[in-house]
């Protein structure tokens, strides 16, 4: 579908950050490694309380997010091409942590893909995280990424239900603040046909996130088209950063 622009042999791999959704762990973007070119390395980053960081506390707010998530990865910024991509609240989560690198003094990436998110200053009401265990599941299966199979296995829902929970009250407790600035990058939009939430609100607002230029791409599939099209998905991340370094 994409063209990529092959790159000259001794050049640095580009770091592409990944941020995971709600109730996800940030080992799922391993699965694009058998579609990356090998001039980009995925750089999946754990949010605490699942994966690695399982033992590791709850973010109080997305503050807390943004602090913890800053120090997990300046060490790899030093000398590094680097691009970011967040899913749902992962894009919320890598939109406050690029400001907070340009706050620190740090360059700005080449590029960050948003996806299956609606811009930031629209804010998240449902406050999914009050309702009672069953109609708070029930909800999210509505939106896809887990299916009956999880929600009947009590020892997976045990793990999964918290980790869900908390996510979600972090999306409907942020309080989102206009920044001084705009992006100085190129910014790409990733949204799934199907997603009613995309449909809802207008993912072109994105636009007037950055100075620079805009793109959007609507994917079939919807709210977790990233997981029924990863290689769609990652045939953009390949032609679009093949175009931009």
């Amino acid at each position: 579908m994409y063209t990529f622009q092959a790159k000259q042999e001794g050049v640095n791999k580009v770091k592409l950050f990944c941020l995971p959704y709600a109730g996800g762990s940030a080992t799922v973007y391993c699965q694009w490694n058998k579609y990356i070119h090998n001039s980009i390395q995925i750089c999946p980053v754990e949010m605490t309380a699942r994966g690695r960081r399982f033992s590791e506390p709850f973010y109080k707010d997305m503050n807390a997010a943004t602090d913890d998530l800053l120090s997990q990865i300046v060490d790899d910024l030093e000398g590094s091409q680097y691009a970011f991509f967040g899913h749902s609240l992962g894009s919320l989560v890598v939109y406050e942590l690029v400001h907070a690198l340009k706050a620190s003094g740090y360059e700005e990436p080449q590029h960050i893909f948003f996806s299956g998110r609606y811009p930031p200053h629209i804010r998240d009401e449902e406050n999914l995280h009050l309702l009672h265990d069953d109609e708070f599941m029930k909800e999210i299966l509505k939106l896809g990424g887990f299916t009956q199979q999880d929600v009947e296995n009590r020892e997976l829902l045990n793990i999964l239900l918290p980790i869900l929970k908390e996510d979600c009250k972090l999306l409907s407790t942020y309080n989102y603040k206009p920044k001084d600035s705009k992006f100085g990058c190129d910014i790409t939009i990733l949204n799934g046909l199907q997603d009613d939430g995309a449909r809802k609100f207008n993912p072109e607002e994105w636009k007037d996130y950055t100075n620079k230029k805009c793109s959007f791409y609507k994917l079939e599939g919807g709210h977790f088209f990233i997981k029924e099209n990863p290689k769609e998905v990652v045939e953009i991340i390949n032609y679009t950063i093949g175009k931009t370094t």
